[in-house]
């Protein structure tokens, strides 16, 4: 990656559009790429529409920084993130409509998404969709781009029905023109969205078609997203020596995977070991993903919600571990604090997170004896999860009441009926167990 950026910023500077070198440049680039942006909505086009020599080279150094922004997202710093997306739109804006400026209009609202800035990101997603519809018109090929991103945009929003959609139009597209690595996108994010829809099926019997292909072309990152999704379904069912498996497999390609999607990974780790009760390995994994963590604030990926949620899990499992020795407690204190902040965050970008994000606060809180905001946090995981559809996630909050509460047993009958429904025999196990302790 370091190669490929070290080139993209050359050429982008030989187009006569400099990528700024330090950290204070890209945040002035930045404001200066804002204005732009601002005159291009307030001015007629004819004022800074180039001619056709400038406008193809504009149309390069755009491609630079469309290919620089795919980058930075996977290195999830936001600031050279929306430099990079606005840098992008600007110049494409200069040449008439084009592919480049569909896709540019595309990748700045997903980028504007991620603040989240929803009304101003809907703006650009009609500009991109309005712009690729003209090029069909025309009878230029498609853009299945516009679709992918757009479909990324509405997953991070939780409005699955829509991303699914635009997810598998982007896959028809792609195949259509033999964009074989779009395609591969396409369907991964879309087997990606049916697991978070809770059509567990149906996600794996996708995965295992991108599974296949990427390990056929040789395809790293997508082997790494299908390593850890396996891993992930293969944790809810309780099969933990197929989650070892797939996980040790997504070390090999640790290299192409970005920081929050190694926090994924090392996230799966951690609950593999707190479900075997392994306190050495649980806090090596969690301190593993609390690294990446804390060196980016902001999320950028709806799937990698495991890193979040199951590394503040284990640290929260942690200071309650028989094994955990004394000296350890400040430290995990300190860790959960960290954990749960991310998690807030990750919450905050990612409304359908929320329904796991409660239900961890709610632990929180009565881990440090607030019970009665543990309770309302829990009632509200179950509402979230409502509103999402999320029912394994719902099994989860009424499991977390029933452990916890001494009036909870009715909440530990509910919860185990949908274990039951889902085939989850591992949390089935845990929820029986717990029922007939309490019995």
């Amino acid at each position: 990656m370091e190669e490929a950026r070290a080139s993209l910023a050359k050429s982008a500077g030989l187009l006569g559009a400099a990528v700024p070198k330090t950290p204070s440049g890209m945040v002035v680039g930045l404001v200066k790429e804002l204005l732009v942006q601002i005159a291009h909505r307030m001015l007629p086009a004819r004022l800074y529409k180039r001619d056709e020599g400038e406008a193809r080279k504009a149309l390069l150094a755009s491609l630079c920084y469309e290919r620089l922004s795919h980058i930075i997202f996977f290195e999830n710093r936001t600031v050279p993130l929306l430099y990079a997306s606005m840098r992008c739109l600007n110049l494409a804006e200069t040449a008439p409509p084009s592919p480049e400026l569909a896709r540019a209009y595309g990748t700045i609202c997903y980028s504007i998404g991620l603040v989240p800035q929803y009304p101003l990101a809907h703006f650009y997603e009609r500009k991109s969709l309005g712009v690729a519809d003209l090029l069909q018109q025309q009878g230029l090929p498609a853009e299945p781009w516009v679709w992918e991103i757009t479909a990324y945009f509405y997953s991070s929003k939780g409005e699955f029905a829509t991303s699914v959609e635009r997810y598998q139009k982007g896959a028809e597209q792609a195949m259509s023109i033999g964009y074989l690595s779009r395609w591969l996108e396409c369907s991964t994010l879309l087997w990606m969205d049916y697991y978070r829809m809770g059509l567990f099926d149906k996600a794996r019997e996708l995965r295992e078609i991108t599974h296949a292909h990427a390990i056929q072309t040789g395809n790293e990152h997508a082997m790494g997203w299908a390593f850890l999704g396996i891993a992930e379904y293969a944790l809810l069912r309780g099969a933990l020596d197929e989650a070892e498996e797939f996980l040790d497999k997504s070390q090999r390609v640790t290299h192409r995977l970005g920081y929050t999607e190694r926090a994924w990974m090392h996230g799966l780790a951690a609950r593999l070991h707190t479900m075997r009760g392994n306190f050495p390995a649980m806090k090596q994994a969690a301190a593993s993903a609390l690294a990446l963590l804390k060196e980016v604030p902001l999320p950028n990926a709806f799937y990698t919600q495991e890193g979040y949620t199951a590394t503040a899990e284990a640290l929260l499992a942690m200071a309650e571990h028989p094994e955990r020795p004394g000296s350890d407690r400040d430290t995990i204190a300190a860790d959960t604090k960290l954990a749960m902040k991310r998690l807030r965050a990750f919450g905050k970008v990612f409304p359908a997170s929320r329904p796991h994000v409660h239900r961890v606060e709610g632990w929180y809180a009565w881990q440090h004896g607030r019970h009665d905001q543990a309770r309302q946090h829990w009632t509200r995981a179950i509402k979230e999860a409502d509103r999402f559809n999320k029912v394994y996630e719902k099994a989860l909050a009424h499991y977390d009441i029933g452990r916890f509460d001494a009036n909870g047993a009715g909440h530990l009958k509910q919860a185990y009926e949908i274990f039951e429904r889902l085939g989850f025999r591992y949390y089935q196990r845990e929820t029986r167990a717990l029922m007939e302790r309490q019995s």
